[in-house]
C-alpha cells in the first residue's frame, strides 16, 4: 500500500475514533437516536471527512444496521443497550468502527465482548485466517455464557466501497 493511501486511512481512523468517543457521550436516557445520528454525522462533516454509510444506531436486540430515519421519535431508556456504528472516510479511503454502551446493567455482556475483541485483536498477524478469528471470537463470548451474533461477517474496506 502506498504511503499516502495508508496516511489517509491513519487519518479518517483517527478522526473515526474522536468522533465515535464523543457521539457515546451523547447516549444516554431520553435523548433521541436521531439527535446523536445527526450530531455523528455532522460532527463527521465538522472535522472536514466524508461519512462513509449512515450511522447506525441498534438497541438491545437488534445486533447492527439500524438508523434513524428523519423523523424517528425514538429515544434511548434506561436499559438499553446500544451498539454505535460510524464510518468516516478522506479521499474514499474507509475508517469503520463502533461501541456499545450499556444505558442498563449489562456488565457481563460487555465484558464478554471486549474479551472477544482483545483476544481477537492478539490473534491476529500474517497467515491467520479470518475463520480462525471469528473461532476465536465465538469461543470468548460462548465461554461467557452467551451466544455470539450468527448472520454478520466482516467486510474489507477498498476506496470508496466497503
Amino acid at each position: 500500500m502506498k504511503e499516502e493511501i495508508f496516511d489517509r486511512y491513519m487519518q479518517a481512523g483517527a478522526a473515526a475514533k474522536k468522533i465515535l468517543a464523543a457521539g457515546a457521550r451523547k447516549i444516554q436516557a431520553d435523548v433521541s437516536l436521531l439527535e446523536v445520528a445527526d450530531f455523528v454525522e455532522d460532527s463527521i462533516l465538522d472535522e472536514g471527512f466524508g461519512i462513509a454509510f449512515p450511522v447506525n444506531i441498534s438497541l438491545n436486540e437488534a445486533a447492527a444496521h439500524d438508523t434513524p430515519s428523519p423523523g424517528d421519535q425514538r429515544v434511548f431508556t434506561t436499559g438499553d443497550i446500544v451498539k454505535l456504528d460510524i464510518g468516516v472516510h478522506l479521499d474514499g479511503y474507509i475508517a469503520d468502527t463502533a461501541c456499545t454502551v450499556d444505558l442498563g446493567d449489562q456488565p457481563l455482556l460487555c465484558e464478554a465482548s471486549i474479551k472477544a475483541r482483545d483476544a481477537a485483536i492478539e490473534a491476529v498477524r500474517p497467515g491467520v485466517a479470518i475463520g480462525t478469528l471469528g473461532g476465536i471470537v465465538a469461543h470468548e463470548i460462548k465461554s461467557r455464557g452467551f451466544l455470539p451474533v450468527a448472520n454478520l461477517t466482516g467486510h474489507g474496506l477498498d476506496q470508496y466501497c466497503l
